[in-house]
């Protein structure tokens, strides 16, 4: 969320006080789409007026297989890697480099952090990663947290992805005398050299200085701003922004219909001529005494299902089309499937990968050109990587036929150089390697 910089005057408590204000309500929508991801639906909560109704309340988790779905397709595969033409003749160079980044890349649990910021991102519009200074063994290392989207304000008067300021808060409770807990909200404040920390008074009051935290403010020892938005897409948009009015309307429809066939369980029974005695009796024995002009029978309901099905195969194709999405459960998927009709499928998930592995790259490259700058000052290195050649890859957890892939390699050699056939193979990771 981009807020307008700089302050004349510089940062005062008032300043503070309104940004957590003006971001209230953005915060309090992401904050919601989470708890939705998490399972707390509208439909949970639905009441009826009159209890003795059935109120049968089925979620169906469409927004969270949503953002799965995308968390697993573009996510369980993300490499960082060198640019090797850019290391030729240059080969104890590229192994030292590149084992600072694989080491970088275990030591900071990067694999985790960056499935965890496309789910941020796929979520509430926007992952975010805060660099800091930690310890490794004994020795002072750059580490990183991801941090909730809500509790960041990026003040800028530009881009998201290049802010004056950065703004982390949070709620932590404090225990004062006589066992009272008062909820405070603590602030850090990021500039370019510098984090300034800053802590209520007491609950709902002014901020002042956290005298608690010395030296404040403490320098970050980072080139820049040491605070990175991870973006969905240009808008800042979650996967789900679009589609939570058709979920709940699917929600409410099968629910509706759930509780429409328990009601017909409980039929309301009619009948003619029958006596009170006869009913008690009935009650008592199951058995109900009829003379030839009586007459009993049920109420009942008739429900057209074809309609019902299609208002509900309906929703769920908007759904998915419009978040997006695909069901990989679909029978659509079983059996040899060929790869133009796969790709044909999934065009909309592609689509909207593309658009937030571009908004990432962008994100990943100011990451390590801050931690280049981080290794070089701490003086561990004879070198570390120039930011520029490192590349970042996202390969697309994609089920493949290899009797498909085997033939089309066969069909094409003496078409296609070996470099460029072994590359199209989903099955081989090198081909250079390969090619050896």
């Amino acid at each position: 969320m981009i807020y307008k910089a700089p302050f004349k005057d510089g940062l005062t408590s008032a300043i503070l006080k309104d940004l957590i204000d003006e971001h209230e309500e953005r915060a309090g929508k992401q904050k919601k789409l989470f708890e939705r991801y998490k399972g707390d639906v509208p439909i949970n909560n639905r009441k009826v007026d009159k209890p003795a109704k059935v109120n049968n309340k089925l979620a169906n988790d469409f927004f969270g297989d949503i953002i799965d779905t995308k968390v697993g397709y573009m996510g369980s595969d993300v490499t960082v890697e060198l640019k090797e033409d850019r290391y030729e003749g240059k080969e104890r160079e590229f192994k030292s480099h590149n084992q600072l980044i694989q080491d970088h890349q275990q030591i900071d649990q990067f694999d985790d952090k960056i499935s965890r910021l496309i789910r941020w991102a796929a979520i509430a519009g926007f992952g975010v990663k805060i660099l800091y200074y930690g310890y490794v063994g004994n020795l002072v290392y750059p580490l990183s947290v991801i941090v909730k989207p809500w509790e960041v304000i990026f003040v800028s008067n530009g881009a998201i992805d290049e802010p004056e300021y950065v703004m982390h808060y949070y709620t932590l409770q404090h225990v004062l005398g006589d066992n009272e807990v008062q909820e405070r909200i603590h602030v850090e404040w990021y500039d370019r050299e510098y984090v300034t920390f800053y802590v209520q008074e007491r609950e709902g009051g002014p901020f002042f200085f956290d005298e608690s935290i010395e030296p404040n403010p403490v320098k970050h020892y980072y080139d820049d701003i040491p605070a990175i938005a991870y973006p969905n897409n240009t808008f800042e948009l979650g996967d789900g922004d679009k589609i939570v009015e058709l979920i709940d309307a699917y929600d409410r429809s099968l629910s509706d219909v759930s509780s429409e066939l328990e009601q017909l369980r409980l039929a309301y029974m009619y009948y003619k001529g029958v006596g009170d005695a006869d009913l008690e009796s009935f009650r008592q024995t199951g058995i109900l005494p009829m003379n030839p002009e009586d007459e009993a029978g049920f109420i009942t309901k008739k429900l057209d299902d074809s309609i019902i099905e299609h208002h509900l195969n309906r929703l769920e194709r908007n759904i998915l089309r419009f978040g997006k999405s695909v069901d990989f459960g679909d029978e659509a998927f079983g059996g040899n499937m060929p790869v133009i009709a796969f790709q044909i499928k999934v065009a909309g998930l592609e689509h909207k990968c593309k658009m937030t592995e571009r908004s990432f790259k962008k994100a990943l490259n100011k990451e390590y050109k801050l931690l280049t700058g981080a290794w070089e000052g701490l003086g561990y290195y004879a070198s570390v990587p120039n930011p520029s050649d490192i590349s970042f890859t996202f390969t697309r957890d994609i089920p493949f036929s290899l009797k498909e892939e085997l033939e089309t390699l066969a069909n094409a050699r003496g078409h296609l150089s070996d470099k460029t056939l072994y590359s199209l193979m989903s099955f081989i990771k090198d081909p250079e390697a390969e090619m050896e």
